[in-house]
Parts: C-alpha cells; sequence; structure tokens
C-alpha cells in the first residue's frame, strides 16, 4: 500500500455548480496521476496533460463509494510516507553503545573483629540444667580370680656323695689302707611346686554410675579471627567457660564440684566455614555450612572424673552455643552493606556534571550490578559496574535524571568500555570566504595562467557526503564537483575529505580541457586545504574529559578518554553538524 503512486483528484458536486477539489499534498506526490469525477469517472492523465478521455458513468452513490476510497488511499499512501520517512531519519541518528562505569569494591574486614565481639552478648550463654551424667565409681566387689599357692615336694635324685673305701696293703701303714671318694647314690631333693587354685576376692571396680547433676554454667567469647579466602570465610571463635554443679546420688553424699570458679577456665574453641555472597539488597550474606569444636584447656571435675566437656558439650548447651555465634557472624557482613555507597553513587551519576562553560555530561545510568567476591585474608574485593547511556548537552543546566535505584544484579557486563557522544557545529559559510582566496593563489602558483574564481561552494547531505563546488568564469566557464566521506584526524584533530570524487560541469569541449588542467591540482588542493577544524566546543568537551571527576563518600570515578572517532555528519542549512565519538574507560575506587 506504502508503494502506491500518489493521487490527485477533483469532485464535482451533483448538487452544485461549484467544483470542489481534494488533492494529496504536493510534498507527498511522486508525480502527478489525475482522477476526474464529474457525474461519471474519468480516469487518465490531468487535465492539461492532454490525450483522450475514457467515461465510465456511474450512479450518485458509486461515485460517492469511490470517492471515499480515493480519500482513505491517499491518506493511507500519506502515513505510510511519513512513517517511513521518520524512520529513515531515526536511522541516520548515531547510535552509541552502552557504556560501563567500573568501580572496584574494597572490603576491609579488619575492623570487624571488633564489631563481631561487641555484637556478641555477654554472657554468650548461662543458665542451670539438672541432668543425668554418668560417673566413673570406684566400688570393692568379690571377684572371683586364680591365685598361685607354693607348696614343697620331696623327690630322689642321683647325687655325688663322698664314702671311703679301702685300697691296697694295710702292711706297713695303716692309714693308706682307706681313701675319700665321691660315689653315686640316690638321695631325697625338696623342691616348690606353685599350684593355681581359684578364689573369690574383694576388688575395686571403676564402673558408670548415672548421676544427677545440677549445673549453673556460663561461656563468654574472649577472642575472634577470621579470614576469607575466595568466597570462604572461616571465623574461628574462643569462648571460656566455668561450671558449678552438685552431685547428689543415693548411694554418695559430695559437696559442690566446680571447673573455671577461681581457677583457669576451660576454653573451647569454634569454628565455622560458609561462602559469603552479595544479595540482591547489597549487603553480604554468610551461609554456614559446618562447625568444628576444640576444647583448647579442658577441665576435670576430679572428685568424681567428670570432664567440663561432658557438661557444656551435652546437646542443650551447645545448641544455645552455636545458635548465639550464628546470630553474631551473620550480622557481621551485613554491617558492611554496599546499598546505602551504591544508592549515593546510583544519585551522583544521574546528576549533570559541568564541563565547561554551557557543556554538561549526563552519565544516565540504567542498570547495576556487583561481580563476585575474591578474598584474601581480613580483604574482599569484588567488582561494581553501572551500565549506562552517558551524552553531553549544551546550555543551561537540565534537571538530574530520576532513575529509580535499580535491583543489583549478580552478572557484569562483558565490556568496561565508557562512550561517549560529542556534537559541534562547523558553519559552511565560512569556510567558503577562507576557502576561495587560497583557490585563486593556488592555481596561479601552479602557473595554470589567469584565474578567475567565482565561488566555492560547500554543501552537505544526510548521507554523510560533503560536495565542493568551485566556479570558475576565466579562462573557461566551468563548474568542478569534489564529493566525499568526511575523515577524522585525531591527531591534528581537524576532518578531511577523504578520496574525493571530480567532476567537471561545462560544454563537451571545455569538459576535457577543464580536467587537462585542473584534475591533479585541484584534488590536492582539495585535499591540503579543505579541511575543518573540529568544531572549539567538541574539542573543548573532550580535553574536559580528561579532567572529569565523579567523587562522593567512599568512592570516587574518573573518565578516562582514549580515541575520538567520528560517527556522524549532518548537514543543517548552513551548518554542518558533527557527531564524534569519546572512547575510553571509567573506572574508579570504592572501599567500605
Amino acid at each position: 500500500m506504502c508503494e502506491r503512486e500518489a493521487m490527485s483528484w477533483e469532485l464535482d458536486s451533483p448538487s452544485s455548480h461549484l467544483e470542489p477539489r481534494l488533492r494529496v499534498p504536493r510534498g507527498l506526490r511522486r508525480r502527478r496521476v489525475g482522477v476526474e469525477v464529474a457525474y461519471g469517472l474519468v480516469a487518465g492523465r490531468s487535465p492539461g496533460a492532454g490525450g483522450n478521455r475514457e467515461e465510465f458513468h456511474m450512479s450518485h452513490s458509486s461515485r460517492c463509494t469511490a470517492a471515499k476510497s480515493l480519500v482513505l488511499s491517499a491518506l493511507l499512501w500519506g502515513s505510510c510516507t511519513f512513517a517511513q520517512e521518520l524512520a529513515r531519519v531515526t536511522a541516520d541518528e548515531p547510535r552509541v553503545p552502552d557504556s560501563v562505569v567500573t568501580l572496584p569494591v574494597t572490603v576491609d574486614f579488619s575492623a570487624g573483629r571488633a564489631l563481631l565481639l561487641q555484637q556478641m552478648p555477654q554472657p554468650l550463654a548461662s543458665g542451670r540444667i539438672r541432668q543425668k551424667v554418668p560417673v566413673h565409681v570406684s566400688v570393692l566387689k568379690p571377684v572371683t580370680k586364680i591365685v598361685e599357692v607354693p607348696r614343697q615336694a620331696i623327690r630322689k635324685v642321683w647325687g655325688k656323695l663322698p664314702k671311703r673305701v679301702k685300697v691296697g696293703s694295710c702292711i706297713w701303714n695303716p692309714l693308706t689302707c682307706f681313701q675319700t671318694m665321691l660315689v653315686d647314690v640316690l638321695i631325697d631333693e625338696v623342691f616348690t611346686v606353685i599350684d593355681k587354685v581359684e578364689q573369690t576376692v574383694m576388688a575395686p571396680v571403676n564402673e558408670l554410675s548415672p548421676l544427677d547433676v545440677e549445673i549453673a554454667y556460663g561461656a563468654s567469647v574472649t577472642d575472634l579471627d577470621f579470614n576469607i579466602q575466595g568466597e570462604m570465610l572461616t571465623a574461628s571463635v574462643v569462648i571460656e567457660a566455668f561450671v558449678n554443679g552438685s552431685v547428689d546420688a543415693s548411694v554418695l553424699k559430695v559437696g559442690a564440684v566446680s571447673c573455671g570458679v577461681k581457677e583457669a577456665k576451660p576454653r573451647i574453641r569454634l569454628t565455622t566455614t560458609g561462602p559469603v555472597r552479595w544479595t540482591p539488597e547489597g549487603t553480604l550474606t554468610f551461609s554456614q555450612q559446618a562447625w568444628k569444636l576444640d576444647w583448647e584447656r579442658p577441665c576435670l571435675l576430679t572428685a568424681f572424673d567428670i570432664k567440663a566437656e561432658d557438661l557444656l558439650d551435652l546437646p542443650g548447651i551447645r545448641g544455645i552455643v552455636q545458635k548465639k555465634l550464628e546470630e553474631g557472624i551473620s550480622k557481621l557482613p551485613s554491617s558492611y552493606s554496599l546499598r546505602p555507597h551504591l544508592e549515593n553513587a546510583w544519585l551522583a551519576l544521574g546528576k549533570p556534571l559541568p564541563l565547561h562553560e554551557g557543556a554538561w555530561l549526563q552519565v544516565h545510568p540504567v542498570s547495576l550490578a556487583v561481580g563476585g567476591l575474591k578474598g584474601n585474608g581480613k580483604t574482599v574485593s569484588a567488582v561494581a559496574s553501572v551500565t549506562a547511556r552517558p551524552f553531553v548537552t549544551y546550555g543551561d543546566e537540565p534537571e538530574a535524571a530520576a532513575v529509580p535505584f535499580p535491583a543489583i544484579g549478580t552478572t557484569l557486563p562483558t565490556s568496561r568500555r565508557f562512550t561517549l557522544s560529542l556534537e559541534g557545529e562547523v558553519s559552511l559559510r565560512e569556510a567558503e570566504s577562507q576557502l576561495v582566496r587560497k583557490l585563486e593563489t593556488l592555481l596561479q602558483g601552479a602557473g595554470k595562467g589567469e584565474f578567475q574564481v567565482a565561488q566555492v561552494r560547500l554543501q552537505g547531505n544526510a548521507d554523510g557526503l560533503i560536495e565542493v563546488t568551485l566556479g570558475l568564469t576565466r579562462p573557461l566557464a566551468a563548474e568542478i564537483h569534489l564529493r566525499g566521506m568526511l575523515h577524522l584526524d585525531a591527531e591534528k584533530e581537524e576532518l578531511r575529505i577523504q578520496d574525493p570524487a571530480f567532476t567537471v560541469v561545462t560544454d563537451e569541449v571545455s569538459a576535457l580541457l577543464a580536467d587537462a588542467l585542473f584534475h591533479d591540482t585541484v584534488l590536492e588542493w582539495v585535499r591540503a586545504e579543505v579541511r575543518f577544524p573540529l568544531p572549539q566546543r567538541l574539542r573543548k568537551s573532550g580535553a574536559s574529559l580528561q579532567q572529569a571527576f565523579i567523587r562522593g563518600e567512599s568512592y570516587e570515578v574518573k573518565i578516562q578518554p582514549e580515541a575520538l572517532r567520528l560517527t556522524g555528519v549532518r548537514s543543517n542549512g548552513d551548518m554542518l553538524k558533527i557527531t564524534a565519538s569519546a572512547e575510553g574507560t571509567a573506572e574508579g575506587t570504592f572501599k567500605l
């Protein structure tokens, strides 16, 4: 429907001699096709255009229906054409990608130890309970056992005994007739025999006896330490406790027993681990995963060999201690809330920042995210990123952007670039007057004879093309046209025409002469002289960005432009509207 040709038509009223006409606006026509209705429908060329006519006789109602159809078609075609034109103009607007303001966040937990100790209730736990406690008691009981009993016995054994034996003759000397000698004889030997006899004796027996114990207990936190590696927090809490109780048994009557009263208190170390993460509200949350309990200084109730850990590690007391510790540790990260600081930074980024007189930087934040934690001891680092669509406005100070504080995301943008669109204008008429004198001097200096330049005309179009038209009157009448795209020379801060196309408009013979005389010289002149310095406003805004800071409590943002890129050239009458993109980073510091 939008591609239908424009129509012009006229309606003759059957009830009047007047001939009212309804025509499609001239700006919407591509070519005129006349359709006239007068007591009949006549189609063909517009009146006065010549040619034959062909008549179609219709009733009054048919003529009205046809007229309405033509009106609706014309209006629909006009609306489609307007929409296409609006889409084309919108497409011509330079599109600048989202920018990112990066804020590295540092959280120092060094002061957290004292803060956590202050938040811990003192005492951590206290009270009285009655418990059946198994107590080791020594009792004499009859015990059957094997006893070794010694006794003596006699047995026959062979042995050597001295005996006088007669030897030789006793004639001369009777004393030599006998001699004492050892001889083997059977003798009686007494020895000890060990007999094993079963006996019943009274012996002490160590047995567990359930005793009803009333315990007064108390526990206080005396020290705390923690360490963060990556996202894992390890907190270690030292607790000193006391136990004061009395033991009453049906067979025993004993006085009060105590541990940690008027003596060194038993010491417990509770260690817990778990991840620390950001919440959508901008606070840190601690998720406990495991507990570990160690007794650094056990205490023994020596009266009945009752250990303090047997009392304090009972499920009731241990549950109280752990609950208090969990509550205290969970409050530690929440004391380091990032949200108030992010809200202040968000408000600051929404306010216009003066760059120079009449120029205002508007960051225009649109979303916010905080990355994961990276702990190293007592220090935790993260990155907060604000996605923004910054731009510069000129004139009076604009109102601050009222952008509501968003939910804090956890996915950081992949890019950390900061891109800012800058605008400025170049007067084409001022440039023309300067170029006329330069061109005449160049042509005469090049030995081209007497030349007279009637005019130099500069013109831009919506596609970013710049056309230079040179009007010559001597030695021949001709128009030289050079057309090309503007290119930004960032180092020299100027715009020049890149690879211009050269054409001559004159009669056929003069065209050949003009091309031979002027082609190389004029092209060189265009490359060398047809340059537009960056608009002063644009250059001033770019320089002011180098010193742009956004400061607030606990944070600071520095904008660091690194490159300037031409993004658009549009003609606006006698002015050339230049749009450039300053690209770099916007980073800062954030300390809690």
